[in-house]
């Protein structure tokens, strides 16, 4: 009968001739030894072969084999995104049927074509996907994590009721705010004890938070 086989381009496969004293598959191309009964084959496209078996006493017998070569699966991503240390992002691959993520850390789901990721370090993110032909191949998304700023808003004060003070921000951001109203270095009445937040921004748009208390006396 003949033979068949379905193969992924670049894997290999052996042959497997029996019943003869020897053996000759043509056309060569692609094998390992086509005086073989069971070279090993690697073609690049799709082929059909011819064994023919020869005993000892000059009878012959042929049969053929088809060799499918199926491409690997055509993938692509939605991209390498850029976040912040601490955000969720969502990568994406597209191109097969199933997905294996070889990553086991920061990642909601390894079997899905697009699951959330939350690195703290920029990181590659590779994936195994098979097509319906089993055909394998791997894609990668780099998620690339900007660190949040250094930001400081102070030592905690005791500050006399109806006192004046006011809260200096330092850091390596760019923009730095307060709640409450409070504008940086500038002199405020201090009426209660208060919890002050500090929000500074840097250049990647990354945000800190760090607090003080005034406690009036």
């Amino acid at each position: 009968d003949d033979g068949y086989i379905n193969l992924c381009i670049n894997d290999s496969v052996q042959l497997q001739g029996q019943g003869a004293d020897n053996y000759l598959w043509t056309p060569s191309l692609f094998l390992s030894n086509a005086s073989l009964p069971n070279p090993w084959a690697k073609p690049n496209s799709t082929i059909q072969y011819i064994l023919t078996g020869e005993l000892n006493n000059g009878c012959t017998s042929t049969d053929t084999l088809l060799i499918d070569v199926n491409p690997l699966p055509s993938l692509s991503t939605s991209g390498n995104p850029t976040i912040c240390q601490g955000d969720t992002v969502q990568i994406e691959a597209n191109g097969g049927n199933e997905y294996n993520w070889l990553n086991n850390e920061s990642i909601s789901n390894q079997s899905i074509n697009n699951p959330n990721v939350w690195p703290t370090v920029t990181t590659t993110f590779k994936a195994l996907v098979s097509d319906d032909n089993t055909c394998e191949d791997t894609i990668e998304v780099i998620v690339t994590v900007n660190q949040l700023p250094t930001i400081d808003a102070g030592n905690d004060q005791n500050i006399c009721l109806g006192d004046s003070s006011s809260l200096n921000a330092s850091g390596n951001a760019q923009i730095y705010s307060w709640d409450n109203e409070i504008i940086d270095g500038e002199l405020f009445q201090v009426n209660s004890s208060q919890e002050y937040i500090l929000t500074g921004t840097d250049i990647n748009n990354c945000i800190n938070t760090d607090t003080v208390n005034i406690t009036s006396l």
